[in-house]
């Protein structure tokens, strides 16, 4: 089920937002959304990997606890006072001052 899915909605997304790096951005908002782009990619790329390093070599009780101990981590960064800035909730376009028309 997970390789039907990334053949089918990862693969694209993936070579869609390759193809849309390669083009040389003209103006301040391209530049921007060329970032978010590149960043989009660098997180989609990443998980693939870790899915299929991780996830595919366990049995599913071990691809249930990885889910289980990924939530717990996320759960502890998201309420916690002291929790490392990349577990902050990010900010948005127009925090940044990047208002896209």
């Amino acid at each position: 089920m997970i390789e039907e899915r990334h053949r089918r909605e990862v693969e694209p997304t993936l070579s869609m937002l390759r193809e849309a790096l390669l083009t040389e951005p003209a103006s301040a908002e391209e530049r921007y959304a060329r970032e978010r782009m590149a960043a989009m990619h660098e997180l989609i790329d990443q998980a693939t990997r870790l899915a299929s390093s991780s996830f595919a070599a366990c049995p599913p009780s071990g691809s249930r606890q990885l889910l289980r101990l990924g939530r717990a981590t996320y759960g502890a960064c998201s309420s916690s006072p002291s929790a490392p800035a990349f577990c902050s909730r990010p900010e948005t376009d127009e925090e940044r001052g990047h208002v896209l028309a």
